[in-house]
């Protein structure tokens, strides 16, 4: 099926989500434009949020949680975030866009080495995660949307957030659908997958921080059980290609994506 392209400005809505671990920091946020990945980085989110992207036109009442991915340092808010959301909204595919914690840093040490609590950071952000889909459920009515048609997509470390909410959570708190692009690794390991959350990955060969094992590796789980597996894998593209669009085969990645919900 070809997609339109199309204007996809579509307003956000700022969720009203009781999150626990919220702890403002001294450390303010802010945005970087200028990166070598052209990928806007937002740091020192220090409270979670999430922005909901309405379904335009025809509403499907399905729905995507969307997790940037920023190594736990920063968040990809834009392309990992907001653009795939309008997008997802323009046909219609309701989105939230997850915006987690992340390591706090100070402006004038951006340019430094320095290491994240990526395990803390990740387990939090998980329990938010399974907050956000209990919300989402609870207030599906007035959301219009469907409680039981509710998916993930994670990029990078947001691919390793999504992985470890669905393996780690409780039932009445999973997805039902899965999807992660060029994910990192997860804490929670696990033999087989929850049955009947079917799975879409895509990554590329030359992923510069060798996320191509990860990403089989998680296939291979889910084909394991015979549980349904979208599998994308481009020879080139790179790390944090996300809604770039790059001249090449993955750039069409999205329209697979929307498709394969489009299908569920």
């Amino acid at each position: 099926m070809l997609l339109l392209l199309c204007d996809f400005s579509i307003a956000q809505i700022k969720m009203n989500i009781d999150f626990q671990h919220c702890n403002q920091s001294h450390f303010q946020e802010f945005l970087d434009t200028n990166t070598w990945d052209k990928n806007d980085r937002l740091y020192n989110v220090s409270c979670p949020r999430v922005y909901f992207y309405k379904a335009k036109n025809s509403n499907t009442k399905k729905s995507v949680i969307i997790c940037p991915g920023g190594g736990f340092k920063f968040l990809a808010i834009n392309q990992e975030g907001r653009e795939l959301a309008e997008k997802l909204a323009h046909h219609g595919i309701n989105s939230f866009v997850f915006y987690y914690k992340t390591h706090p840093i100070a402006q004038k040490h951006l340019n430094k080495e320095y290491t994240v609590s990526r395990e803390k950071l990740l387990s939090t952000a998980s329990l938010d995660l399974q907050r956000i889909i209990y919300h989402l459920r609870k207030k599906s009515k007035d959301l219009q949307i469907n409680p039981n048609d509710i998916g993930l997509i994670g990029f990078s470390a947001g691919g390793s957030l999504a992985v470890e909410t669905v393996l780690s959570s409780s039932i009445s708190d999973k997805p039902n659908f899965l999807a992660a692009v060029y994910t990192g690794n997860w804490i929670t390991k696990s033999t087989s997958p929850p049955k009947n959350t079917p799975l879409f990955l895509s990554c590329s060969k030359d992923d510069p921080l060798g996320l191509y094992p990860v990403t089989m590796e998680l296939s291979e789980l889910w084909e394991r059980s015979n549980e349904e597996v979208k599998l994308l894998i481009y020879e080139k593209g790179g790390h944090g290609y996300g809604m770039n669009n790059k001249g090449l085969p993955l750039d069409g990645w999205s329209d697979e994506f929307i498709n394969w919900i489009l299908k569920l």
